[in-house]
Protein backbone atom coordinates (compact mmCIF):
# COMPACT_ATOMS: atom_id res chain seq x y z
CA UNK A 1 0.00 0.00 0.00
CA UNK A 2 1.05 3.42 -0.73
CA UNK A 3 0.07 6.62 0.69
CA UNK A 4 0.46 10.55 -0.95
CA UNK A 5 1.58 13.57 1.04
CA UNK A 6 1.02 16.54 0.34
CA UNK A 7 3.46 19.30 1.87
CA UNK A 8 4.01 23.48 2.89
CA UNK A 9 0.46 23.30 4.33
CA UNK A 10 -0.51 26.32 6.89
CA UNK A 11 -2.25 24.14 9.85
CA UNK A 12 -4.28 27.06 10.73
CA UNK A 13 -6.28 26.27 7.42
CA UNK A 14 -7.23 22.70 8.53
CA UNK A 15 -9.66 23.06 11.56
CA UNK A 16 -12.31 20.22 11.37
CA UNK A 17 -15.57 19.17 13.04
CA UNK A 18 -15.84 19.89 16.12
CA UNK A 19 -13.47 21.85 16.22
CA UNK A 20 -15.24 24.20 13.71
CA UNK A 21 -19.39 23.56 14.49
CA UNK A 22 -20.43 24.64 11.63
CA UNK A 23 -18.55 22.13 9.37
CA UNK A 24 -19.77 18.68 8.51
CA UNK A 25 -17.78 15.76 9.75
CA UNK A 26 -16.97 15.18 6.53
CA UNK A 27 -16.06 18.70 5.22
CA UNK A 28 -12.95 20.77 5.13
CA UNK A 29 -13.19 24.78 5.37
CA UNK A 30 -12.76 26.65 2.48
CA UNK A 31 -9.41 28.04 3.63
CA UNK A 32 -7.92 23.94 3.33
CA UNK A 33 -8.80 25.06 -0.58
CA UNK A 34 -6.58 27.87 -0.80
CA UNK A 35 -3.72 26.27 0.74
CA UNK A 36 -3.79 23.35 -2.01
CA UNK A 37 -1.82 26.20 -4.77
CA UNK A 38 -3.15 24.31 -7.41
CA UNK A 39 -1.66 25.63 -10.58
CA UNK A 40 -3.23 24.63 -14.47
CA UNK A 41 -5.93 22.01 -12.88
CA UNK A 42 -3.38 20.06 -11.32
CA UNK A 43 -2.15 19.50 -7.51
CA UNK A 44 1.69 18.17 -6.84
CA UNK A 45 1.75 15.27 -4.12
CA UNK A 46 4.53 12.59 -3.10
CA UNK A 47 4.04 8.99 -3.12
CA UNK A 48 5.67 7.35 -0.31
CA UNK A 49 5.04 3.88 1.23
CA UNK A 50 2.33 3.53 4.47
CA UNK A 51 5.34 2.12 6.56
CA UNK A 52 7.01 5.54 5.68
CA UNK A 53 9.40 6.51 8.74
CA UNK A 54 8.49 9.82 10.07
CA UNK A 55 12.17 11.22 9.11
CA UNK A 56 11.62 10.17 5.96
CA UNK A 57 8.57 11.87 5.50
CA UNK A 58 10.06 14.94 7.28
CA UNK A 59 12.42 14.64 4.43
CA UNK A 60 10.59 15.22 1.86
CA UNK A 61 8.13 18.11 3.69
CA UNK A 62 11.10 20.56 4.11
CA UNK A 63 12.60 19.65 0.60
CA UNK A 64 9.00 20.61 -0.85
CA UNK A 65 8.97 23.77 1.94
CA UNK A 66 12.63 25.03 1.22
CA UNK A 67 11.70 26.11 -2.62
CA UNK A 68 9.56 28.72 -1.23
CA UNK A 69 9.91 29.73 2.14
CA UNK A 70 11.70 32.55 3.08
CA UNK A 71 12.60 31.45 6.79
CA UNK A 72 12.76 28.71 8.97
CA UNK A 73 8.57 28.38 9.66
CA UNK A 74 6.11 25.62 11.28
CA UNK A 75 5.50 23.16 8.08
CA UNK A 76 2.30 21.14 8.00
CA UNK A 77 1.75 18.73 5.68
CA UNK A 78 -0.86 15.35 5.68
CA UNK A 79 -0.91 11.81 4.74
CA UNK A 80 -3.59 10.61 2.75
CA UNK A 81 -4.93 7.51 0.64
CA UNK A 82 -4.51 7.24 -2.93
CA UNK A 83 -8.10 4.98 -3.52
CA UNK A 84 -9.74 8.08 -1.83
CA UNK A 85 -8.27 9.93 -4.85
CA UNK A 86 -9.22 7.78 -7.29
CA UNK A 87 -13.17 7.26 -5.99
CA UNK A 88 -13.08 11.40 -6.74
CA UNK A 89 -12.12 10.25 -10.48
CA UNK A 90 -9.11 12.49 -10.17
CA UNK A 91 -6.36 10.92 -12.93
CA UNK A 92 -2.41 10.53 -11.06
CA UNK A 93 0.34 11.07 -13.46
CA UNK A 94 3.91 10.09 -12.34
CA UNK A 95 5.89 13.27 -13.19
CA UNK A 96 9.59 14.21 -12.17
CA UNK A 97 9.86 16.43 -9.34
CA UNK A 98 11.64 19.63 -8.76
CA UNK A 99 13.10 19.26 -5.30
CA UNK A 100 16.47 20.04 -4.91
CA UNK A 101 16.46 16.45 -3.91
CA UNK A 102 16.99 14.42 -7.00
CA UNK A 103 16.40 11.10 -4.87
CA UNK A 104 12.93 12.42 -3.85
CA UNK A 105 11.95 13.45 -7.32
CA UNK A 106 10.98 9.82 -8.33
CA UNK A 107 8.13 9.75 -5.72
CA UNK A 108 6.36 13.04 -7.43
CA UNK A 109 2.99 12.70 -9.05
CA UNK A 110 0.86 15.02 -10.19
CA UNK A 111 -3.31 14.83 -9.70
CA UNK A 112 -4.84 16.03 -13.28
CA UNK A 113 -7.76 17.65 -14.35
CA UNK A 114 -9.45 18.99 -11.13
CA UNK A 115 -12.67 21.04 -11.06
CA UNK A 116 -13.39 22.96 -8.79
CA UNK A 117 -16.18 20.87 -7.20
CA UNK A 118 -13.34 17.66 -7.37
CA UNK A 119 -11.22 20.21 -5.67
CA UNK A 120 -13.58 20.52 -2.41
CA UNK A 121 -14.08 17.13 -2.32
CA UNK A 122 -9.90 16.73 -2.30
CA UNK A 123 -9.46 19.31 0.13
CA UNK A 124 -11.80 17.09 2.19
CA UNK A 125 -10.02 13.75 1.67
CA UNK A 126 -6.87 15.38 2.69
CA UNK A 127 -8.49 17.22 5.95
CA UNK A 128 -9.04 13.98 6.72
CA UNK A 129 -5.89 12.15 6.54
CA UNK A 130 -3.23 11.82 9.10
CA UNK A 131 -1.57 14.97 9.73
CA UNK A 132 1.65 16.01 10.72
CA UNK A 133 3.79 19.36 11.45
CA UNK A 134 7.68 20.08 11.25
CA UNK A 135 8.49 22.83 13.85
CA UNK A 136 10.78 25.66 12.69
CA UNK A 137 13.26 24.20 14.94
CA UNK A 138 13.40 21.05 13.15
CA UNK A 139 12.91 22.47 9.55
CA UNK A 140 16.12 24.32 9.94
CA UNK A 141 17.81 21.41 11.55
CA UNK A 142 16.79 18.71 8.70
CA UNK A 143 17.27 21.42 6.03
CA UNK A 144 21.09 21.82 7.54
CA UNK A 145 21.48 18.07 7.81
CA UNK A 146 20.38 17.35 4.16
CA UNK A 147 22.47 19.91 2.62
CA UNK A 148 25.84 19.20 4.64
CA UNK A 149 24.59 15.58 3.47
CA UNK A 150 24.60 16.45 -0.21
CA UNK A 151 21.42 15.12 -0.58
CA UNK A 152 19.53 18.50 -1.42
CA UNK A 153 21.31 20.72 -3.26
CA UNK A 154 21.53 24.40 -2.70
CA UNK A 155 19.99 25.23 -5.78
CA UNK A 156 16.93 24.11 -4.48
CA UNK A 157 16.27 26.41 -1.25
CA UNK A 158 14.76 29.67 -1.67
CA UNK A 159 17.69 32.05 -1.95
CA UNK A 160 16.39 34.61 1.12
CA UNK A 161 16.34 31.07 3.08
CA UNK A 162 20.07 30.49 2.18
CA UNK A 163 20.46 33.84 3.11
CA UNK A 164 18.90 33.71 6.58
CA UNK A 165 20.71 30.57 7.44
CA UNK A 166 23.94 31.70 6.39
CA UNK A 167 24.01 28.25 3.70
CA UNK A 168 26.65 28.52 0.45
Amino acid sequence: MSQFLVGSLNEAFWYLNPEVGWLTPDDATADAVRDLRVQGNTLSVYEGADNESKAHIERIVVAIAAKGKQEPVEVGYRLFDPGDVQKLGIEVVKSKGTLGAPELNGLHRDLIQISAIKLGQLAAVIAHGRAGVVSAKDFERILRKEVEAGRLALSGVNTDLRRWLRLG
